[in-house]
């Protein structure tokens, strides 16, 4: 497989509420360059951005501050008891205020195909295309083509190394996710994209992609031979889900392909 690099896309990096929070400034500065840099391409997520924009704009139509105060500077300070019929007053006004001003971040969202919970090791991958990038469900058969270009999601779980290899159905290893010929330093963040899609060859056979998380730095050459083994063992590589490697958590997706 050769490297490509990534497609202009609404890749599944920052979520909307990611988003919304990067609109804020409420990210921390490591995760909002690498945000940043994801907008600087991403049409879809400057949309998205503009639609925040667009919100404010429309809080401040609809609730001029100008317009608060003036009817707060009408109401006789001399009975306590007006302040609460203007409290009851201005209640629809302030709940629509609260609606558009307070950050979305705030507000729990519904767990959503393709975000994840916090914590855990985790594997997954998109279909990148010019029109953008989706995420393929394991159970999903024959939606990768050869020539297709993937990308792959890690999420390490505090593991300081990741190295992400593919196993074709001979067993053969191809690095995806390496810094030379060993593991790479692991971002650290709860979910990451890999820096670089990769293009699928013309071969149809299944292929299982191994994400293997470690303390320290596995050589590829490692794994070579504990994946043909294992290929072997196992009777194809469709049923073997975890390596013979005792000492690195791991995480596998199964590539299935269809002929163009």
């Amino acid at each position: 497989m050769k490297e490509i690099p990534p497609l202009p896309s609404r890749c599944g990096g920052p979520s909307v509420a990611e988003l919304r929070r990067f609109d804020t400034g409420e990210l921390p500065t490591p995760r909002a360059l690498l945000v940043e840099g994801h907008v600087a391409h991403c049409a879809s997520c400057q949309a998205v951005l503009r639609d925040f924009q667009a919100e404010r704009a429309a809080a401040k139509i609809a609730v001029p501050f100008s317009s608060l105060e003036a009817k707060l500077a009408q109401q006789p300070r001399r009975k306590p008891f007006q302040w609460r019929r203007l409290v009851w007053a201005l209640l629809p006004t302030l709940a629509v205020a609260v609606f558009l001003l307070v950050p979305k971040s705030a507000v729990k969202e519904p767990h959503q195909p393709g975000i994840w919970t916090k914590g855990g090791a985790a594997l997954d991958y998109f279909v990148q295309t010019t029109e953008g990038s989706r995420l393929v469900p394991e159970q999903e058969v024959g939606t990768v083509k050869p020539g297709d270009a993937i990308r792959f999601r890690y999420s390490a779980d505090k593991a300081p190394y990741v190295l992400i290899v593919g196993v074709d159905a001979d067993g053969q290893v191809f690095p995806y996710l390496a810094d030379g010929d060993r593991s790479a330093h692991a971002s650290g963040m709860p979910q990451t994209l890999a820096p670089n899609a990769v293009q699928l060859d013309t071969d149809v056979r299944p292929e299982r992609v191994f994400a293997l998380f470690s303390q320290e730095p596995i050589a590829v050459d490692e794994v070579k031979p504990v994946a043909k083994d294992a290929v072997r063992a196992a009777g194809g590589i469709e049923k073997l889900e975890t390596l013979p490697m005792s000492h690195v958590t791991q995480k596998s997706v199964l590539l299935r392909k269809a002929s163009r």
